[in-house]
């Protein structure tokens, strides 16, 4: 019958996008999917590719409200920045793995403009917005880590390292 076919149809399309999802990246961590699910999503709708490797990490050393700064700020940036990007072609690319004791974050976006560089740290020229790297670097400095910038003509490279505390 129609209805079952076209209910069928809906499971199959469902269980596709599921296992694409699941081809881009793997975390057990529900704040962190919830948050990158909707940059992605958030992506899609700016025409803004966002690709991502990510190794399935436990972040059970870190609260919730610390990966909720963390990953909604790197990514807002990111965003907002290709945002502002007259590219053409706009990109985020997003690689998180383990390496020995460390948590390694390497993301890079599109830009629009050479970013404004004070004390070695990128310094944003839109009024109120200087919290989100402070935060960044208060959760990175809690955790031994480093939160070091580069940039291309083209694009701005965030990388971050933070130890896994439990790894002692």
């Amino acid at each position: 019958n129609e209805s079952y076919s076209n209910n069928q149809a809906y499971i199959e399309n469902l269980a596709e996008t599921i296992k694409s999802l699941e081809q881009k990246f793997q975390c057990s961590n529900k704040i962190i999917n919830v948050i990158i699910w909707e940059k992605m999503q958030q992506c899609e709708r700016l025409n803004i590719n966002f690709n991502i490797s990510m190794q399935d990490i436990d972040w059970d050393f870190m609260s919730d409200m610390e990966l909720t700064s963390l990953f909604a700020n790197l990514l807002d940036n990111s965003i907002e920045a290709c945002e502002d990007s007259v590219a053409v072609k706009k990109d985020i690319d997003l690689r998180i793995h383990k390496y020995k004791k460390f948590i390694v974050i390497n993301l890079m976006n599109s830009i629009g403009q050479r970013p404004v560089i004070k004390n070695r740290k990128p310094v944003s020229t839109k009024p109120g917005t200087k919290l989100g790297m402070l935060i960044l670097e208060e959760i990175v400095k809690k955790y031994d880590g480093d939160l070091n910038f580069d940039y291309t003509e083209e694009f701005f490279i965030t990388k971050i390292n933070i130890r896994d505390c439990r790894d002692s």
